[in-house]
């Protein structure tokens, strides 16, 4: 699962049944067509398995508009990458509403990043 919660501030998830470090920070890759970009993911414990966090960015909204999937690769531990593959029909229609609602109820945008 991939997706966006809002509260009012927003947080990106890759929830995985792989585990991982409570609370360790993970370097990963985000990619879409034409594009790629670092994205730093926190290891949280949930329920039963295990949810990697990150904070939404400004590349997080142009990877979701470029589409029609998104690549998260990162190394969870071993010798091999963990790679986490979503389609993104119709993410960036759902997740502008949640980003606008959350704005408005005083929530933070994300911010752009250097060089963007």
């Amino acid at each position: 699962m991939f997706g966006l919660v809002c509260s009012p501030n927003c947080i990106g998830f890759l929830k995985t049944d792989r585990p991982c470090e409570d609370g360790q920070a993970y370097a990963g890759l985000m990619q879409s067509p034409g594009r790629a970009d670092p994205l730093r993911l926190e290891c949280r414990r949930i329920d039963e398995g295990y949810s990697l966090l990150f904070t939404p960015t400004a590349a997080f909204i142009d990877t979701l508009r470029n589409g029609p999937d998104v690549t998260v690769s990162m190394r969870l531990g071993g010798a091999a990458d963990t790679v986490y593959r979503f389609s993104l029909n119709g993410a960036f229609d759902a997740v502008y509403v949640t980003l606008a609602t959350a704005i408005a109820a005083g929530g933070d945008a994300p911010q752009a990043e250097p060089g963007l």
